[in-house]
């Protein structure tokens, strides 16, 4: 997902949004606790895994969803499919 999306959380601290890190990653953190409850009983490892790497999405979804909102850049892969969105050079 980081390739998708690049290095969001970077770009959000260095242009003073920690905040936004900040809930992005414990909300993230807190659905890894609920999903791993409830997964790792039913499906064991697969189910952590599962937990992990949705929850990492999530994370990762959420920190561009801020550096879209709060500076108007689309970082993702999918940039060039937004109509009036700003573009990193590059």
């Amino acid at each position: 997902m980081g390739v998708a999306v690049g290095l969001v959380g970077i770009l959000l601290i260095m242009t003073g949004h920690e905040a936004d890190v900040a809930l992005a990653i414990g909300g993230s953190a807190a659905a890894n606790i609920v999903l791993n409850v409830v997964l790792i009983p039913k499906w064991g490892l697969k189910g952590a895994a599962l937990a992990n790497s949705s929850t990492t999405i999530l994370w990762k979804v959420l920190m561009a969803v801020a550096v879209y909102r709060k500076l108007g850049i689309q970082i993702t892969v999918l940039g060039k499919l937004v109509p009036g969105a700003r573009k990193l050079p590059g």
